[in-house]
């Protein structure tokens, strides 16, 4: 009896090959009492299926007998078998109890494919029955798409090795299709045939969707990569570009200022000046830095190598350091060997050396050691070590401190980007070579480099040149940078006084900026007017305002130790400290952090390049501010007056800088803190008062309308307010009404105000205007505590107002500025397009022998790009070959001199190698004598046409005593030629008349014969006679004329007439060549003016071609067409229309040419004296084939009335 199997499911650990252990899903079913059947997934170590606790053998099952229930198999089983069937059940048994533990389909087919056994899963999954799926059941639920291609994928196996996989969609019992795994084979008998399939289907789908996702996250990651790789070539391609675009403008700047140092200026300017040349040549060091590392991740940068003596080379480097250790109390020691011959670029070794020591020299303290050392190790390379005293750099950094950007927090102080330390490494190791830091003996830094002392194998070498160094390209750049740096931290500044003290009344600013010359620039912005205390970054400022609490703080934001925005929030946390105006003035253009610092508090945020007479108008502003508070505060108390609400009052009149918001709020608030109904706001300009604005008082709000106009007695009190621009004293009515000095006013008489009040606005004794107020209330309506309150707002107001004006003027002329600049720019982009489109090569230059910019036409005259030229690739100095040097030479000194020089020729080296030919003009820039622009133009076509026409000469001139001799012998053939035409010609136009004069006499024989003698026949054949001999005569003085060139014989002629005289003379022709000759003529076409001889010349010379195409025998009509017409234009045309073969269009140009003929024995001139003849009498000649068969030949000649038109 079969025992129920009840499926066991776990999950346990396995240890692996590698002895580790994972955690693996088991699913097992009991078969016997002894024994347990289990699964766990297939892995690459472990098998699908295993029976656990009993060995398992496997029989090898060669019939469906095999699978019969073991009530079945004991039907068969006798006493010889009974082992082996007992054997075979029990193997029955335990598969079945596999398959049905195991969580796949398992499937047994027969050879032929039909389905004989599926597990319970098959149930379970597809909710078909095990009947079901027998035979060609199994394929039931299959994806439509899959079925056939899994029918092909079991017969290739059947075919070839007997194993069968494939992936395919199977539908499960809830309709939805799932991938699964097929996998089967084949089991072979004896004979090698198979005879059963045996396989699973696994459920993939979980694997497949992680495929998918792997591939899409692939996919993802590829298109990221692929973009970030696209973003660095953008940001390495922008740097290339902002870079070089800057370094034109910053030359234009420095040649200017270097020229103005040349001259004797006063100190203060010349300070300046340094200043101002010390900053940009910073930001030229920067933008070099910049354009190395576009050029090292665009993989630009080429090496030289070069045979040099290191030893020499450092000390060389070195020794331009010892000023600068003598200035900072330094003790710089250089160790090197007397010699070290190596083979590297120099050019990049000395950016190695000078920025590593420039970073040296830059973080160690006066007083300190520095130390330079040259060595050569047991592996032949190169060492230096660059060691110091200063802070060193902490293990932290150490993996960070050759990242580009990078800056140790702290160090910001110093300066710089971030970029020397980068350039080092790049430089380092693009000549294999490998640097390090560490920490040094002498408890700083310790920077050691190791280059091999041998270039590449196969690479080429300079030898050295005998010659004295040079300093470094960019050693004069760092000096300089690091005296700035070292003067201006050193730079003495009068300390302000400890304890609360101001001296002599001033306000206390406290400027916190770490760069010395920005710090010291808003120093100067500020004034002497004002105290001013300095810090280098915010935890010295928050200390220093602790100490002493300045009236106003003006701060960076980006400094080391502790930011602007953290020291600004500091102050504001403290107590004593959180009404201090506060100023942030900055590079850092964040607008969310601008308004962040405005809503705590901040009184205003400055980007650099800031206006300095803006920054100097609001410090001076609030300034006022602070100082009117002090002043009041006692008189608002005696006046028993809101302090707060003065000081709120002082501030908003005093934080407007924009003219016109200024007037509104400053008569909005003295309306409404007087109460008056009116009020009018009076400016002095020019010495004249003009009324500004006024203000009134409708329904409780105030409402000011600015206008400008003459101050009249229509307006306000003219004796009130002469009082007080000659007392610069308020004038307080309180019933105006009352006798009183302005009593007897006209205004005062006409409008009859009860109170008034006028103030005048004076600053610092300048009376700047007048705030006159009115009031129809009862009398007394200002109060003292109104006047108080007024007294501070006027004398904010003066301030303001001044300042207003004053920032209006900037407004104005940076307006100015900014629409010269626009017009500056226009001028600049239209001198670009010029110099772009311009045919002749134009560049920019320096006299260190390189090409700052240049157009597209230069460009492609030496074969470089404009990459090549961004990345400072390009050098008029270098592509000069060294037989043009000394010309090159010449022009400079000429350019030093009168700043222009004449137009040479010379040659260039273009990139590819080859030379090319140009004319060189160049100039100075003005007012500079190391830059200047070249025009240049392409000699190349001109050198070759020059070629080219000195060989054709000399070809002429060797070829000329042939072309003599030719020339002769071409006269005589066509002389010849012509007289044997023209021969042809009139013999063939003679031979008519000659031969009707023969007929004739033949004929006056015949009649002079007669008996008797016919008189009347015989006179008219002797008339014909003569008259054909005349004919002749005029044929052979024609023929004359045509040759010498005479003019044609015109007279009046009827064309139809000179046809009919054709017909006659051509009979003959016509009628012994069988043709059939039609006429076609106009009637009443109007005479023209013709040589009657010429034009017959010209008919038969056409009819008689019409003939001859016609000669050659064949299938169709030969028939001769005249036609004769007039043309819409009122010529005359007569047409000559054969059936022959026609013209051969290869032929069709050159018919009228002279000796051009298509038949055997003509000679080509027939034709061509037509056209001549034609052509003489203002006519035209032409031909064109039919539309069928043959030819026409056309003449047009003038009429006599188109003939006298013309």
């Amino acid at each position: 009896m079969r025992m129920q199997r009840v499926p066991y499911p776990a999950e346990f650990r396995s240890q692996l090959g590698t002895r580790r252990l994972r955690q693996m899903p088991a699913k097992a079913a009991v078969s016997n009492a002894q024994s347990f059947v289990g699964t766990w997934p297939r892995s690459s170590r472990l098998n699908t299926g295993a029976v656990v606790n009993e060995p398992r053998r496997r029989s090898a099952f060669r019939s469906r007998s095999a699978f019969r229930t073991p009530s079945d198999t004991a039907h068969v089983v006798n006493e010889e078998n009974a082992p082996n069937a007992t054997n075979v059940t029990k193997s029955v048994i335990e598969f079945d109890t596999l398959a049905e533990a195991v969580p796949q389909i398992v499937w047994i087919t027969g050879a032929d494919g039909l389905n004989i056994y599926f597990n319970q899963q098959w149930q379970e999954y597809t909710g078909l029955t095990v009947e079901q799926g027998r035979g060609h059941g199994w394929n039931i639920p299959f994806h439509p798409d899959d079925r056939q291609r899994a029918w092909e994928a079991w017969k290739h196996a059947w075919q070839t090795d007997g194993v069968y996989s494939l992936e395919c969609r199977l539908r499960s019992k809830d309709g939805a299709y799932r991938w699964w795994l097929i996998r089967g084979k084949a089991l072979h008998d004896a004979q090698g045939k198979i005879s059963n399939w045996y396989g699973t289907w696994t459920d993939v789908e979980d694997i497949k969707r992680t495929e998918e996702a792997l591939k899409r996250a692939y996919d993802e990651i590829r298109t990221l990569f692929e973009k970030t790789q696209a973003l660095n070539q953008f940001k390495t391609q922008m740097f290339a570009n902002v870079s070089h675009e800057l370094r034109t403008p910053l030359t234009l700047i420095l040649a200017p200022i270097e020229s103005l140092l040349s001259m004797r200026l006063p100190e203060e300017a010349m300070k300046r000046l340094r200043l101002a040349q010390r900053n940009a040549r910073g930001l030229l060091k920067q933008i070099n830095d910049l354009l190395d590392v576009a050029r090292l991740e665009a993989g630009k940068i080429t090496l030289t190598y070069r045979d040099t003596d290191l030893s020499r080379l450092v000390k060389h480097i070195a020794s331009s350091f010892e000023n600068l250790a003598k200035e900072k109390e330094i003790q710089f020691t250089v160790i090197a060997p007397p010699s070290m011959p190596v083979q590297i670029d120099t050019e990049k070794f000395e950016r190695i050396l000078v920025n590593l020591l420039s970073n040296a020299f830059k973080f160690t303290p006066a007083g300190g050691v520095i130390r330079c050392q040259l060595q050569r190790n047991a592996a032949s390379l190169a060492v230096i070590e660059i060691a110091d005293s200063g802070p060193g750099i902490s293990e932290a950094f150490r993996d960070s401190i050759f990242e580009r950007f990078f800056q140790i927090p702290g160090n910001a102080r110093f300066g710089g980007t971030g970029l020397g330390l980068s350039i080092v490494k790049d430089f380092v190791e693009v000549q294999r070579g490998r640097v390090t830091v560490g920490r040094s003996p002498e408890g700083g830094a310790l920077f050691t480099i190791e280059l091999p002392a041998s270039a590449p194998e196969g690479t080429p070498v300079l030898a050295r040149a005998e010659v004295e160094l040079a300093a470094p390209l960019h050693l004069d750049e760092t000096l300089r940078l690091q005296r700035a740096q070292t003067d201006a931290a050193t730079r003495p500044r009068a300390p302000a006084e400890s304890g609360f003290a101001r001296k002599s009344g001033k306000s206390l600013v406290l400027v916190v900026e770490d760069n010395p010359d920005m710090r010291e620039y808003i120093c100067e912005t500020l004034g002497a007017d004002v105290e001013i205390e300095t810090a280098e970054n915010g935890r010295e400022g928050l200390e220093k305002a602790q100490r002493r609490i300045p009236d106003l703080i003006i701060s960076d934001v980006m400094m080391p130790e502790m930011d602007g925005d953290a020291m600004f929030r500091r102050i504001r946390a403290s107590r004593d400290l959180e009404n201090v105006p506060f100023i942030l003035v900055t590079a850092k253009a964040d607008e969310a952090l601008r308004l962040e610092l405005l809503r705590e508090g901040a009184i205003d945020y400055l980007i650099k390049p800031f206006v300095a007479e803006e920054l100097r108008l609001k410090a001076r502003n609030y300034l006022a501010v602070k100082a009117s508070e002090a002043k009041y505060r006692e008189l608002m108390e005696l006046a028993q007056v809101d302090v707060g609400v003065v000081i709120k009052a002082s501030q908003a009149v005093s934080g407007e800088i924009e003219f016109a918001r200024l007037i509104q709020t400053l008569l909005t608030i003295a309306i409404e803190h007087a109460g008056a109904g009116r009020g009018l706001l009076i400016l002095f300009r020019g010495g004249a008062p003009r009324i500004e604005a006024e203000a009134n008082t409708r329904d409780g709000r105030v409402e000011v309308t600015l206008r400008q106009a003459s101050v009249t007695p229509v307006e306000l009190p003219g004796s009130v307010l002469r009082h007080v621009m000659e007392t610069r004293e308020s004038v307080i009515l309180d019933d105006a009404t009352a006798s009183t000095l302005f009593s007897q006013d006209a205004y005062v008489q006409r409008r009859r105000p009860r109170s008034v009040l006028c103030l005048p606005l004076v600053k610092q004794a300048n009376l700047v205007g007048a705030l006159y107020m009115e009031n129809d209330a009862p009398a007394g309506a200002f109060t003292s505590g109104h006047i108080a309150v007024l007294d501070l707002v006027a004398s904010q107001a003066a301030i303001s107002l001044e300042n207003a004006l004053l920032f209006a003027d900037v407004q104005r002329e940076n307006s100015e500025r900014k629409a010269a600049e626009e017009e500056l720019r226009e001028r600049e982009a239209r001198i670009r397009r010029l110099v772009e489109s311009n045919i002749i090569g134009l560049f920019f230059w320096n006299v260190a022998g390189m090409v700052t910019d240049a157009n597209d036409e230069f460009l492609r005259i030496a074969g470089y790009s404009r990459h090549d030229l961004q990345s400072g690739e390009v050098g008029w100095a270098h592509m000069t070959p060294p037989e043009y040097q000394s010309d090159d030479a010449h022009a400079l000194e000429i350019l030093w001199q009168g700043g222009m020089c004449q137009p040479y020729e010379k040659e260039y080296i273009r990139k590819d190698g080859r030379r090319v030919p140009v004319l060189v003009n160049a100039a100075f820039l003005e007012g500079s004598q190391e830059n200047g622009v070249a025009f240049v133009l392409d000699l190349t076509e001109r050198k070759e046409a020059e070629a080219e026409l000195a060989a054709q000469r000399a070809a002429a001139k060797q070829s000329d005593e042939q072309l003599q001799t030719l020339r002769a012998g071409l006269a005589h053939a066509m002389r010849v030629t012509t007289l044997g035409e023209l021969s042809a010609s009139i013999a063939h136009e003679v031979g008519q008349p000659l031969g009707a004069i023969v007929a004739s006499g033949e004929a006056c024989l015949r009649w002079l014969n007669h008996r008797p003698p016919r008189r009347e026949e015989v006179k008219a054949c002797v008339e014909l006679m003569i008259a054909e001999g005349r004919r002749a005569s005029d044929v052979v003085q024609r023929a004359r004329s045509l040759t010498k060139g005479d003019a044609p014989q015109k007279t009046r002629l009827e064309l139809n007439d000179v046809i009919h005289e054709v017909v006659t003379l051509v009979q003959r022709e016509v009628r012994d060549h069988r043709i059939s000759l039609r006429l076609r003529l106009e009637a009443d076409l109007p005479p023209l003016l013709g040589d009657r001889v010429l034009l017959q010349q010209v008919l038969i010379n056409l009819v008689v071609n019409g003939i001859q195409a016609m000669a050659e025998p064949g299938d169709g009509p030969r028939e001769l067409l005249i036609e004769s017409r007039r043309d819409p234009d009122a010529y005359v045309v007569a047409a000559v229309q054969d059936s022959g073969a026609g013209i051969d269009p290869a032929h069709a140009t050159r018919l009228f040419d002279p000796f051009f003929t298509t038949k055997s024995s003509g000679m080509g001139m027939g034709l061509s004296i037509c056209r001549s003849i034609i052509e003489a009498h203002d006519g035209r000649v032409w031909a064109a084939n039919n539309r069928g068969r043959g030819a026409t030949f056309q003449i047009r000649l003038p009429s006599m009335g188109d003939a006298a038109r013309g």
